[in-house]
């Protein structure tokens, strides 16, 4: 009964951890499948496992999505919650118990030996054999490892896209980022697949007007979902002419001359044929997709 009417005094906790941390655990993480079993076999790298999955870009921004959606509800019920942070319970254990505990229910020996029995101890000493990398490399608490990891233009996207839930939450980005830590001697090669996305984010953010491939079904769908986020100045394409939704049609080379200077970068539709450079008279074109999915990541 006494636990019951502790359960019922105390407010419901919400639990959450820096997103930085965040990708840099799932990246890390050795799950209990057979397939990270025989990789940890083959390479015994925690770090190569890691270096795998963050040159997946698809898997990075389905954490920070994700990441988004899991705060974000906690802001829309957080009166019904009280908030604790991952990091300030590995820093200061008993301080954050005794917060939780603010009815002062429970004796400070009780929790000093409930710290004592799980953050001081490897929970995961006993699993069978099959699953020794699980045990061996995920009990380490570590903040801030994603220091190692991430690129400076990779902490700087990805706070592009969190900081309005990171300064709810309150964090601090000069108590995250930690220039000290020595980076990971392959960093490199994760900068290099982030190097583009991380470009493309960039101009997304900082341009009010784009100029859209095409003037068929592929660029009136990419209008369609654009034309309240960007001002679109013209489409291009060689073999139309006029106007689509009273927007000039011009050709590539009409662009070069008249229009490039006047749009931050161009949008190809989506399943859009013809078009297979990457840039056109200086400006970056980018992908109907992936200015979909910045938005779908964060409030321009």
């Amino acid at each position: 009964m006494k636990k019951i009417h502790i359960l019922k005094t105390l407010k419901k906790i919400f639990l959450t951890r820096n997103i930085f941390d965040t990708i840099n655990y799932y990246m890390k993480y050795i799950d209990e499948s057979k397939e990270v079993f025989e990789f940890m076999e083959k390479y015994k790298s925690q770090n190569l496992l890691a270096l795998s999955r963050y040159k997946n870009l698809d898997f990075l921004l389905s954490i920070i999505e994700e990441w988004k959606m899991f705060v974000n509800g906690y802001f829309k019920y957080k009166n019904e919650y009280l908030l604790v942070r991952y990091e300030d319970l590995i820093r200061y254990p008993f301080e954050t118990i005794k917060k939780i505990d603010n009815k002062n229910m429970l004796d400070d020996k009780i929790i000093k030996d409930a710290i004592d029995k799980t953050l001081n101890k490897n929970l995961v000493e006993n699993l069978p054999n099959i699953h020794k990398y699980f045990r061996h490399y995920n009990p380490g608490r570590k903040i801030g490892d994603f220091n190692r990891f991430l690129t400076d233009d990779m902490i700087d996207f990805v706070y592009s896209l969190t900081k309005n839930e990171l300064k709810a939450l309150g964090y601090d980005m000069s108590e995250l980022v930690d220039k000290s830590i020595e980076k990971y001697e392959r960093i490199d090669e994760i900068g290099e697949v982030y190097k583009d996305l991380v470009q493309g984010y960039k101009l997304i953010e900082n341009s009010s007007s784009i100029a859209i491939l095409g003037a068929a079904r592929a660029a009136t769908i990419t209008y369609e979902d654009l034309k309240e986020k960007f001002n679109v100045i013209c489409f291009i394409d060689d073999f139309k002419t006029g106007e689509l939704f009273s927007i000039p049609i011009v050709s590539r080379e009409e662009f070069r001359k008249k229009f490039a200077d006047r749009v931050g970068f161009i949008v190809r539709g989506p399943y859009q044929k013809g078009f297979d450079i990457t840039e056109l008279a200086g400006k970056k074109i980018l992908t109907y997709e992936s200015v979909l999915k910045f938005f779908n990541s964060y409030d321009k």
